[in-house]
C-alpha cells in the first residue's frame, strides 16, 4: 500500500479549512464525513484514502510540552487510534525537551545558510511544534519513523519539518 502524500503539511491543513468551512456543500454532495472522539487526541475526522493512499484521521490537540495547539495526522483506519499510536504519542510529549536540543541543532544546520547568527540563535530558540504525524502502528516499537513540524513565532513564513526515527531527527525540510 502507499504512503500517505508528502505534501506540505500546510497544504493538508489548508484543505482541512477548507472541510470545516463547506461542511454543508461537502456534505450534501460527499455524505457526512465520520468523527471519532478519542481518549487521547480528542475530536479527529477520519479521511478515507481510496485505496489512492492509507485512512487516516485528522485533528488538533494541546501538546501539553509547549501548552500550545498542534495540528495531527494519524495512519489509522475508521476505529481510530491504536493503543501503541496513543502510547508513542504519550511519549513524545513525556521526552520532547529530552529530544529538542538534536531538533535545533539539526534546524540550526540547516537555516545558518540564510540567516544572520541572532537571527538563527532566535528562530531556533523559539521553535515550537505545529503538526505532528504518526504512522500505523500495531505494537509499541522504539524505531518509528514520524514527523514533525516547527515554526518560530518570529519567522511564521518558514516552516521546518523534521523526519524523525524514534525521538531522533536525521532530515529537515524547510518550507517557506
Amino acid at each position: 500500500m502507499k504512503s500517505l502524500p508528502r505534501t506540505s503539511w500546510k497544504y493538508s491543513s489548508l484543505t482541512l479549512a477548507i472541510r470545516r468551512t463547506h461542511m454543508g456543500f461537502s456534505d450534501f454532495f460527499f455524505g457526512k464525513q465520520l468523527r471519532i472522539e478519542d481518549q487521547k487526541f480528542g475530536t479527529l475526522l477520519f479521511v478515507d484514502g481510496k485505496g489512492v493512499w492509507p485512512n487516516y484521521l485528522e485533528g488538533e490537540r494541546l501538546f501539553t510540552p509547549t501548552g500550545t495547539a498542534i495540528e495531527l495526522c494519524i495512519e489509522a483506519n475508521a476505529t481510530g487510534p491504536t493503543g501503541a499510536q496513543r502510547a508513542f504519542y504519550q511519549q513524545i510529549e513525556e521526552q520532547y525537551f529530552a529530544f529538542l536540543p538534536a531538533v535545533q541543532q539539526l534546524v540550526e544546520t540547516a537555516v545558518s545558510a540564510w540567516l544572520s547568527d541572532s537571527r538563527a540563535r532566535s528562530f531556533i530558540q523559539g521553535l515550537l511544534p505545529v503538526y505532528l504525524s504518526l504512522p500505523r502502528l500495531e505494537e509499541q516499537m522504539s524505531e518509528v519513523e514520524w514527523e514533525m513540524a516547527f515554526e518560530s513565532p518570529d519567522d511564521k513564513n518558514h516552516t521546518c519539518t523534521l523526519s524523525m526515527i524514534g525521538l531522533k531527527p536525521y532530515h529537515v525540510h524547510i518550507d517557506g
